[in-house]
């Protein structure tokens, strides 16, 4: 097992990196972060067209995450999980045992945090009649002009204070889950070091020699620039690495590809 206080190795500057979830409870954790990320950068946003599109991003987290009644229970189990998998290493040679200590502490409070939530998170979204008036009309093209809501033409003229106060208490109801995602995902990341692998006409393949993977992680440099593709199975890994045109459409490459391949497990 990797030291979990040792920090990971970053890509290379000027790299980009490509994640590839091995499962579906992964494949929700990576949404729930990526939804959560643009509630809070929109949030950060002063226009009213940037609010205006944290309310939506809103919508589609409590959708995702009340699409998922039993992600609450996943948390806690893979939080004790790793906080029983972190104190094999106490004492161990090489080990800071301040660092660690600080991670169980860290552990141990999103687990109380999440423990400690309202069982049906974001429940308020369904009870508040203005949030709801809102999500419908979100979802039609079009649908939330001045004429269509008046009351959220009123709303986006509020001070900026004002609206980023209401959001924040929209969203802060899932901030225990958010937290317990990001570390579950932190220490999946970065409990593996990274190989560097050339791959040949664009093309590269490895075997899973029976290893069990959560994440497959590909950083690239940003030039030329390429799209992995990746898939796995049980036997293989394969990155196939395609050209990005100014079309945005994508060809095969005949270059050699330098990337650095994570196969990410605890």
């Amino acid at each position: 097992m990797s030291d979990p206080t040792t920090p990971a190795v970053a890509a290379p500057p000027g790299w980009m990196t490509f994640e590839f979830p091995c499962n579906e409870r992964i494949r929700s954790l990576l949404r729930i972060e990526s939804l959560f990320r643009r509630c809070q950068e929109f949030n950060q946003n002063t226009s009213a067209f940037g609010h205006q599109a944290a309310l939506w991003s809103v919508f589609e987290l409590f959708d995702l995450v009340g699409g998922r009644g039993d992600i609450k229970s996943e948390l806690l189990q893979e939080l004790d999980r790793q906080r029983a998998r972190l104190n094999q290493f106490s004492g161990k040679p090489g080990v800071s045992q301040e660092a660690l200590d600080e991670l169980l502490a860290r552990i141990q409070a999103i687990f109380n945090s999440l423990s400690a939530s309202n069982t049906r998170l974001g429940q308020h979204i369904p009870e508040h009649e203005w949030l709801q008036l809102l999500k419908g009309r979100f979802g039609i093209p079009g649908g939330i002009c001045e004429f269509d809501i008046p009351s959220l033409h009123v709303w986006l003229h509020r001070p900026v204070e004002v609206r980023q106060g209401m959001l924040n208490n929209w969203i802060n109801s899932l901030q225990p889950v958010y937290d317990g995602v990001e570390i579950v995902l932190k220490l999946l990341r970065e409990g593996t070091r990274p190989e560097s692998y050339l791959a040949t006409r664009g093309y590269f393949e490895l075997s899973m020699d029976g290893r069990q993977i959560q994440i497959i992680r590909v950083a690239v440099p940003k030039q030329p620039e390429v799209v992995a593709e990746i898939s796995a199975n049980k036997y293989v890994v394969s990155v196939r690495f395609r050209q990005l045109e100014t079309s945005m459409h994508l060809k095969g490459t005949e270059q050699e590809i330098p990337f650095q391949l994570t196969l990410c497990n605890f």
